[in-house]
């Protein structure tokens, strides 16, 4: 509603967070009203009359003042929106009123706690990012690495046969896992142990020697040494049935094998192995390169701490909970465990959020159309689609990869900010 004086003030709880508080004289409050009681005036039927076709002035008379008091936060409400909206303010989340009362003279005053997206001076970026040296990963594949992804090859290609007993390290291990504890017991999980994984569990593999289909035994022992507990303070205590034991036998590597698991018939094992490496050594810078960024985002945060919205911080976790929840190893922890296990990440993601909105505004980041359009390029030559459509594609529904492409410019932008050094690893 315009024209009206705004008789108001806000007080910043906290970065993101916003009190305001608002008078309403009565001659205010009752133009307000006068809005509602139209609109609910529609809704009633008082006899003799079609409904919402009774007169104004008798609705009011029969039934104004219940009308009003039940109004009351509605009026508030309507009123907050006009001067939210008068003052420009962006609001995310769902305003609350914290505090509403009627005087004598029927003066409405009350106080309304709403969420905003908060802006950071980054004015001293440079000077908070000159003493920030991070490290890089620059890797050395060796003969022994590539034995290793060879030897995976070999197991995806093995032939195998079922036996009775475990009576080497080279037998898949089919087993039943059930936690076991005094309130619960939960539904058992099917597990193939591959005794010969350089990731099992020494402890567990030794356990399992010897062993016949059919028994079971309890322990605490995880079959794999990155199999980790989410309540660290807490040793389950498991049952492992055997139900089926699978004696493994690799495929000899020749050649013939390496043009097999190719399929190509002109590959030979040094060009495959060339290949490999260099495969292989692309995955790892890329991923040491992805290390490096988190590691920027969190000196980020850390330089440049903001209280995250509420709202967005919750939304976030119950993203993160329901996606969790998806996982085998996750899907019987208490929403309430996972919540707690993923706030930190979450409040850490929104702050990194503020602090790229603001990165960008202040420093003048957005994308350009060239740079939308060159991007649009490279996808229409990958995908062999005309330019157009994957423009179209991008502006439309492209949203993610946008987003991606925004946040390469970001760290393209802080990277020449910070000190680089690289540590040689040989693997």
């Amino acid at each position: 509603m315009r024209g009206l004086k705004l008789n108001s003030q806000i007080q910043n709880l906290n970065d993101s967070e916003r009190k305001i508080s608002i008078e309403m004289p009565k001659e205010e409050t009752e133009k307000y009203f006068e809005e509602i009681l139209k609109e609910e005036s529609k809704k009633l039927t008082i006899p003799g009359f079609r409904k919402g076709k009774a007169p104004l002035s008798l609705v009011r008379k029969m039934y104004g003042e219940a009308l009003f008091y039940d109004n009351l936060h509605k009026i508030a409400n309507n009123r907050f929106w006009d001067e939210i909206d008068t003052l420009g303010i962006e609001i995310i989340g769902v305003p609350k009123i914290t505090n509403l009362d009627l005087t004598d003279d029927k003066e409405l005053k009350f106080d309304i706690e709403f969420e905003v997206l908060p802006e950071i001076n980054l004015s001293d970026l440079d000077q908070k990012l000159a003493d920030v040296t991070i490290e890089k990963k620059e890797y050395e594949l060796t003969d022994s690495f590539f034995d290793k992804v060879l030897k995976d090859f070999q197991f995806q290609y093995r032939t195998q046969e079922e036996i009775h007993t475990v009576d080497s390290y080279e037998v898949i291990v089919v087993v039943d896992k059930t936690e076991k504890s005094e309130n619960k017991t939960t539904e058992p999980q099917i597990l193939g142990v591959y005794l010969n994984d350089e990731n099992i569990n020494p402890e567990f593999r030794d356990l399992l020697l010897n062993k016949k289909v059919g028994d079971k035994f309890e322990t605490a022992l995880e079959p794999t040494l990155d199999d980790k507990n989410i309540n660290n303070d807490s040793k389950p205590v498991y049952e492992y049935e055997i139900k089926k034991i699978l004696k493994v036998k690799l495929p000899e590597i020749n050649e013939e094998f390496i043009k097999k698991i190719t399929n190509n018939e002109n590959e030979t094992f040094e060009t495959f192995k060339e290949k490999i490496l260099k495969d292989e050594l692309q995955y790892l810078t890329s991923e040491e390169e992805k290390a490096f960024i988190r590691k920027l985002k969190d000196v980020l945060v850390e330089k440049f701490k903001v209280t995250p919205p509420p709202s967005m911080v919750e939304k976030t976790v119950k993203d993160y909970v329901k996606d969790l929840k998806t996982i085998e190893t996750y899907k019987n922890v208490s929403d309430d465990q996972l919540s707690e296990l993923v706030k930190p990440l979450a409040e850490k993601n929104v702050m990194w959020f503020i602090i790229k909105k603001s990165l960008v505004k202040q420093s003048g980041l957005d994308l350009t159309e060239e740079e939308i359009n060159n991007y649009a390029q490279k996808l229409s030559e990958k995908y062999k689609l005309p330019v157009e459509q994957a423009k179209n594609y991008l502006v439309t529904r492209g949203a993610n990869l946008l987003e991606e492409l925004l946040e390469e410019k970001i760290f393209n932008f802080l990277k020449p900010k910070v000190k680089i050094t690289t540590q040689k690893e040989v693997l």
